[in-house]
C-alpha cells in the first residue's frame, strides 16, 4: 500500500508540474486505477483468509461438541443397559 501512495504522490506533483499533458494523465490514471484494484484484490484476499480460519474455528467446534454428544448418548445407554440388567437380576 505504502508504494502504491508514494506513486500516487509522485503523479499527483507530475501532473500539477505539466499542465495539459494527455499521456502523462493516462498514465497516472492507470497507476491509480491499478493500485485500486490491487487494493480491492488484496482486501479481498484478506476477508477470504479471515473467513477461512472463522470456518476452520466453527468446524474444530463442532467437532467437539459431536463427540461430546457421542460421549453423552454412549454413557445413557450403557446407563440403560445397566438398568435392564439390574431389573432382570430383581425379577
Amino acid at each position: 500500500m505504502a508504494q502504491w501512495l508514494n506513486k500516487i504522490s509522485v503523479i499527483h506533483i507530475t501532473t500539477r508540474t505539466v499542465h495539459g499533458g494527455n499521456e502523462t494523465r493516462s498514465a497516472a490514471k492507470q497507476l491509480i486505477h491499478q493500485a485500486v484494484d490491487e487494493v480491492v484484490a488484496d482486501s479481498a484476499e484478506q476477508y477470504m483468509e479471515e473467513q477461512q480460519k472463522a470456518v476452520s474455528h466453527l468446524n474444530a467446534r463442532l467437532a467437539d461438541a459431536l463427540a461430546d454428544l457421542r460421549q453423552q448418548k454412549a454413557a445413557t445407554e450403557a446407563n440403560k443397559t445397566k438398568g435392564d440388567i439390574s431389573g432382570d437380576a430383581e425379577s
